[in-house]
Parts: structure tokens; sequence; C-alpha cells
């Protein structure tokens, strides 16, 4: 009789992995000195530091944008396919616009933001126009200050009617316009900066007009 054939004890061939090239160093990406802006991921514990991250993400009341990404997306929450269509269409409608990826929110988490303790900050902004071009790094810059609004909201005024319109009703009767730049604290309005500031401004002006707002109004939430 025919001896059966013995399996072969070594098992299945192991693939060879694929060699990764070395991880640069920290020091060759980063000099003493240099300036970058960075996002908290994770709190510090313990002896461990906190764990930051370049790709910042900037939740707004109906969308979170994320500067430094090209990404456009839906919020899972929405799971209607019809709406999750209709909200990808309003995204890719706003190109050309500001640089960044956005992903769009639910109505629920929205309504929350603008009744938080604390500083709010509302940015209404705009798909087009020179003023909403220079407000929109003007706000970046001045979220880098020490003090800044505890949330901070953003709705698009000409793609939302209603989510705008429910944060211009929180502007106490000041007359509508776009762009514009609104602090609440506990949800009252304690400061507005208009179309008509914005738009004979520069970007650090804007900036530094925001910082001052800051400092006076956030400084003691923030501390």
């Amino acid at each position: 009789e025919r001896e059966p054939r013995q399996q072969d004890q070594r098992g299945p061939k192991e693939r060879p992995e694929r060699e990764r090239p070395p991880l640069p160093s920290i020091s060759d990406l980063l000099k003493e000195g240099q300036e970058i802006i960075v996002q908290i991921a994770k709190e510090p514990l313990g002896q461990k530091g906190a764990r930051i991250t370049s790709h910042v993400a900037l939740p707004g009341r109906y969308v979170v944008y994320m500067p430094t990404l090209e990404h456009m997306g839906v919020s899972r929450k929405i799971a209607s396919d019809e709406e999750r269509l209709r909200l990808k269409r309003i995204l890719q409608g706003r190109r050309p616009g500001p640089t960044g990826g956005f992903i769009t929110r639910t109505a629920a988490e929205v309504d929350t933001a603008m009744t938080e303790k604390g500083t709010t900050m509302v940015v209404v902004n705009s798909i087009c126009g020179c003023a909403a071009g220079k407000m929109r790094p003007g706000v970046r810059l001045a979220m880098q200050h020490a003090a800044k609004p505890d949330h901070s909201v953003t709705v698009f005024a000409g793609q939302d009617r209603e989510a705008t319109e429910k944060a211009r009703s929180y502007f106490g009767g000041h007359p509508p316009t776009s762009p514009a730049i609104a602090i609440l604290r506990d949800g009252q309005l304690v400061y507005l900066m208009q179309r008509s500031a914005i738009e004979t401004s520069t970007a650090p002006a804007i900036a530094q007009e925001l910082t001052r707002a800051f400092d006076t109004y956030c400084a003691t939430t923030t501390a």
C-alpha cells in the first residue's frame, strides 16, 4: 500500500514583511522657535503629556471645519440617504471657497451649541465675497490667542437659512449682515463685528480686534 503523504511540519510559508522606511526624527521636522498650530487630541494623564495632532478640527454649528484637510463627509448620525446626498451636494457646491475640509453635523448638535455655558463665538460665514475671504484667516489667527471662546459656532448664510436665522436671533435686533462675528456669554450677546467693519479691514487687523474682544469677554472663562 502506498504510504500516506507526510504533512510539511514547517507550516505555511511566511511572507516576508515589507520593510518600512524609518520614521523621521521629531528634531528633523521641528526646530526650536518654530511656530505650528496643533490641537489637543487627548488630555495629559499622570506622567504622560497631552497627545497633540496637526489635523485641527473646529466644530461649528452645522459643520466641523478641518483647515488642513480636503475631506468632505457627512456625520454618521444622519441616517437618511436622501439627506446625506443633499448635504454632500451643498458641500461640493461651495467650491471654490475656504480651503480645508468639512463634515456636516445634525441639527440637534447645532441647537445645543447656542445655549452652552461660558462664551461662544458665532461666525456667520459667507461662501463667496471678499469680506468673508478676509474674515476666515482673521478668525484662524485670533483663535491662536491665549484667551479665546469656550465654544465656536459656524453658520453659512445663503446655504442654510434656518441655521443662519437661528444664530441671528441671538444678536439682539441688530440688522442681519454676512459675514459677521459675534460673542455670546451664557447665550447673551456681548460683542458683534458686522460686515461693515470686516470688509474695511485686513485679516491681521480682524485678528487683532478679535483678540481684544477675547481678552475682554473670554479671559475669565478660559483662565
